[in-house]
């Protein structure tokens, strides 16, 4: 009756989710009740379910909170309509639809006119899997990333009745996935600001290095085979013998020295840290052979750079904005940066990636404690045997694992795991996870090694060596990138100026019964400073923690215009302007000196 309407107001909005079935639906719809509304649903055991459209009587109005609401169940609109109709104008209500029977039948006979609405957006679909990919348009939008500190749900009528299970899964998932994100942001501005040393101090290196965005799809549909060094590892690696120059064999740094051991020469070796320990631990006089070629950051070790003997690819990294200020200054097209995560095994994942790697195999990629918890990697590694730290601990937790049992893990794997599923939803990649145990990465199929290599490693493919000589290094004027810097300098001195003068004007401020009307609407001036710190790369980079925990703490504090809330805010900015100008203030310092050396070189 309303499925045109319908379909065209579902059709509005980006965000939505709907998954195409296949085949007969479960449960069926029956009847529906005298009063037009409740439904009744058989199932194929006989089973009768009813669905019905009333408001939890314990829900109270959220106008004055901002926040992202999930709501379970579709069917149940005027329950929905009273949730929007309630909510503050900035929240965002993601309602979920596990049932593809449910939705089906809403589409056809309840009217969905609520979605034309901005900031509602609907996800059908039976597989929980893919709730993964359908939040990471959510997670890279800063209108919503702002909200994540109120994060709430709501269940309709029927998921208030049933399924219990099912949906206790979906908040698990929605919320790993929205912590890992938030955790992303948190690194503090003194290790940020080192991270732009390093880049700018290796620049002389990023020009040395293969260019990266030639290398796009150079290894098309050819499997990839990503070594970490999990323990995992110990139970299928002498398999991997028979996969060279049947495959792409790209190894984490940590892993490397177990597998030349092993006699099995990698293809890539890859790294991320920037700590001086990854070049003693990993480089330092360990004689790779120059067959193997380095992929890694521009943030790592100088050393690493100065003393490898192989190629080396430095990409840009397209998560961090403060390399797309690099690309940017440089004059590098986008496909110069790789996706690459947060630990070595993504940069080596991002990689294959890149290359258009298909099947991507993962091994060693356990997530979690092995048999114990000194079991954290394969045997043979710079980290046997070694004991969890007490922050480790305190961050444990227990989830699904590669079996289906439960298995122990930390907050930082966690992270990882979380990235992985992120990109391959995003990317629509094919894995197999080859791990054979540790934890449960979604979105993935599981396969042996064994048979994973007997299955997709089955013709010779070009030496990457071969393939690397080819390639030319970055193209990079240095006239033109020293122009960009002088550009970015004049940037920063206005911006500092403009910061001082807000400042001065909001330390005056008194906040009284008399005043706090007026200052108020005066304080709403930062949201434009903040918008433009965000709208440069380099300064979203080094202050993105802080600008988060700003707008996290606007947006946490209830929505009423008074005194104390007035002096709240006045309090929150005098804090975020003083970090702001110190943090900006270090990254012309730097910048200068980058100029200063571009100048040097001309």
């Amino acid at each position: 009756m309303y499925i045109d309407t319908n379909i065209e107001a579902l059709s509005n909005n980006e965000l939505n989710w709907v998954a195409i079935h296949n085949g007969e639906l479960e449960p069926q719809f029956t009847a529906l009740d005298t009063d037009g509304v409740t439904a009744f649903f058989t199932y194929s055991n006989g089973e009768i379910r009813t669905l019905q459209d009333t408001l939890n009587p314990k829900y109270q109005s959220r106008v004055t909170h901002r926040e992202i609401l999930f709501v379970f169940g579709v069917y149940a609109i005027n329950e929905i309509n009273h949730l929007y109709q309630t909510k503050n104008q900035e929240t965002l209500i993601v309602v979920i639809e596990p049932n593809l029977s449910f939705f089906n039948y809403s589409l056809h006979n309840r009217k969905l006119k609520v979605f034309t609405n901005k900031n509602i957006c609907l996800f059908a679909d039976s597989q929980t899997d893919s709730i993964i990919s359908f939040l990471q348009p959510i997670l890279r939008d800063i209108n919503f990333v702002k909200l994540f500190k109120k994060i709430n749900f709501y269940f309709t009528s029927y998921y208030r009745q049933y399924e219990f299970t099912l949906t206790k899964k979906y908040v698990e998932i929605i919320r790993q996935t929205i912590l890992s994100t938030i955790h992303t942001f948190g690194n503090d501005i003194e290790d940020s600001l080192i991270g732009l040393k390093h880049n700018l101090k290796n620049l002389p290196y990023i020009m040395q290095s293969k260019d990266t965005s030639k290398l796009l799809n150079a290894y098309k549909d050819v499997p990839a085979i990503v070594v970490a060094a999990g323990p995992s590892l110990n139970k299928n690696i002498q398999y991997l013998k028979a996969a060279e120059g049947k495959a792409l064999i790209i190894a984490v740094d940590t892993i490397v020295q177990r597998l030349l051991k092993e006699d099995v020469i990698p293809d890539f070796i890859c790294s991320i840290e920037r700590l001086p320990q990854v070049y003693d631990y990993f480089y330092k006089e360990k004689n790779i052979p120059k067959e193997i070629t380095l992929v890694g950051p521009g943030v790592l070790d100088s050393r690493v750079f100065e003393e490898f003997k192989g190629e080396i690819i430095i990409p840009f990294r397209n998560e961090i904005s403060e390399t797309t200020w690099l690309q940017r200054v440089m004059n590098q097209p986008e496909t110069s940066g790789i996706s690459m995560g947060l630990s070595c095994a993504h940069v080596a994942f991002g990689i294959a990636d890149h290359f258009g790697c298909s099947p991507i195999i993962l091994i060693g990629q356990d997530l979690s404690y092995g048999a114990n918890e000194n079991e954290t990697h394969a045997s043979g590694t710079f980290y046997d045997a070694e004991e969890p730290t007490k922050e480790q601990k305190r961050d444990q937790d227990y989830v699904e694992g590669y079996y289906g049992e439960k298995v122990l893990t930390t907050r930082i794997w966690l992270q990882f795991k979380t990235w992985f599923e992120k990109r391959i939803g995003e990317a629509n990649l094919k894995v197999i996870d080859a791990t054979e145990g540790g934890a449960r990465i979604y979105l993935t199929e599981r396969q042996s090694l064994k048979e994973s290599i007997e299955q997709y490693c089955t013709t010779h493919i070009a030496p990457a060596r071969e393939v690397l000589r080819k390639i030319k290094t970055y193209s990079i004027d240095k006239e033109s990138m020293k122009k960009n810097l002088e550009h970015e300098v004049k940037y920063y001195n206005d911006f500092l100026e403009n910061l001082i003068n807000y400042f001065n004007r909001v330390e005056k401020m008194e906040i009284t019964h008399s005043t706090f009307m007026k200052y108020n609407d005066q304080l709403s001036v930062m949201h434009y400073i903040v918008r433009d710190a965000m709208s440069n790369s380099l300064i979203m980079h080094n202050l993105q923690s802080t600008l988060l925990r700003y707008l996290w703490a606007h947006n946490s504090r209830e929505q009423i215009v008074s005194r104390e809330n007035v002096q709240a805010e006045k309090n929150e900015q005098i804090k975020l302007l003083g970090v702001m100008s110190r943090t900006i203030y270090e990254i012309k310092l730097l910048v200068e000196q980058a100029l200063y050396q571009i100048e040097e070189e001309i």
